[in-house]
């Protein structure tokens, strides 16, 4: 078998075409042809509403968005196997904002609209706590919020440039969803 022949074990067929294989599995592959035959097997049996284009998008970004979380997973997990998640930087309202979540996503929805990711790095609780004790003379407000300084955003910087900055992650708000109507 040459390298770039991946084999679907649904249909047992092998494909040289990456692309086509829309979903993996652990020991498994699915092309889009047998995801189709599939598909078009369960209408003869089940009624399925066909998608419009709207609910065509919204999995498609969904599954993008997927895609990002697992490449993000899987390099915080070879980077560092021992971490539990993401030390974050956010630049929050002209104060950058150090902090630990196992979810950029769900924790991005915490925070309002404009907020930027500025780093993310493999981590732990206490990992945050060492950034924290760091950059203490930067410290503007609480335990985990900071000015900008020079040491600051030399270190993000540095952050960003090991790990790469996910694209797709932080949670992307709708149209007036940030905007709360008295």
């Amino acid at each position: 078998m040459q390298p770039w022949e991946i084999w679907c074990t649904f249909g047992k067929h092998r494909s040289s075409i990456l692309t086509n294989l829309k979903y993996e599995f652990p020991g498994a592959t699915i092309c889009s042809a047998c995801q189709m035959a599939v598909v078009e097997n369960l209408r003869s049996v089940v009624d399925i509403p066909e998608m419009s284009e709207a609910m065509y998008i919204r999995a498609r970004r969904r599954d993008t968005k997927a895609r990002e979380e697992n490449k993000l997973r899987a390099h915080r997990e070879a980077v560092d196997p021992n971490s539990t998640g993401y030390v974050y930087y956010m630049r929050i309202n002209g104060r950058i904002k150090i902090g630990y979540t196992a979810n950029l996503r769900q924790r991005s929805r915490n925070y309002p609209p404009g907020t930027e990711l500025l780093a993310v790095e493999p981590g732990t609780r206490e990992l945050e706590k060492r950034r924290h004790d760091q950059f203490v003379r930067s410290l503007a407000q609480g335990r985990e919020w900071f000015a900008e300084s020079d040491d600051l955003i030399a270190h993000i910087a540095g952050v960003a440039e090991v790990h790469p900055l996910p694209t797709n992650v932080m949670y992307q708000y709708g149209k007036h969803e940030g905007i709360k109507h008295v």
